[in-house]
């Protein structure tokens, strides 16, 4: 897993898609990885996804944002007594984006939002990387919670597994990027890629 790009990319999802509900999130990951297999034969984050009702969902990235919802950290508080040195500290819920994005309660729903202040860092990631985010943001932000849904449903990753198994990365070879991200001008061999991501 790679904490640090997993960081600066939800960073930039959250200050650049309105409303980024948190099932809308986790699509932009599940197209920030797959589409980053299938074009370079690498994940960005390395996360692990499994096939949910939802669509695709990056298990330690959900984790980590649920981890945010201060509903959670009250549950925590009731479980774990702060003052009983008994209490292991790794017990004690925390996020790895605790010190960049915040949740807001929107209706029925929570939405990502950056924390005051924090600006996305470019330097944490390649040039491939920041043009892909770009690309994703472009084609997708405007999306509703319901269209990515519907999108993630009819691909090859979600279609070819079963409720609640692993994803693999090789089913990503199966995406058609043009067809996700209409706008998309990179081109990348595919045969390259595959080669790239058996060897790694």
């Amino acid at each position: 897993m790679d904490i640090t790009r997993a960081q600066q990319a939800a960073l930039y999802f959250a200050s650049n898609v309105s409303d980024l509900y948190l099932v809308k999130l986790m699509k932009l990951f599940y197209y920030l990885d797959f589409i980053s297999v299938r074009e370079t034969g690498k994940s960005v984050t390395n996360d692990t996804y499994f096939h949910l009702p939802y669509g695709p969902i990056p298990s330690f990235i959900k984790d980590n944002i649920d981890a945010l919802d201060s509903k959670v950290k009250e549950e925590e508080k009731k479980i774990l007594n702060p003052n009983d040195r008994s209490t292991p500290s790794w017990l004690q819920i925390s996020s790895v984006f605790d010190s960049f994005l915040q949740l807001n309660t929107k209706g029925q729903g929570k939405i990502a939002a950056p924390l005051a202040g924090k600006v996305f860092d470019g330097t944490k990631l390649s040039e491939y990387e920041k043009g892909l985010l770009d690309d994703i943001v472009k084609d997708l932000g405007d999306k509703t919670v319901q269209q990515i849904v519907e999108m993630t449903h009819a691909e090859a990753p979600y279609t070819q597994t079963s409720p609640s198994q692993m994803i693999p990365y090789e089913l990503a070879f199966q995406l058609d990027v043009r067809q996700i991200l209409p706008t998309r001008t990179a081109s990348f061999d595919k045969e390259i890629a595959f080669s790239r991501f058996v060897s790694s």
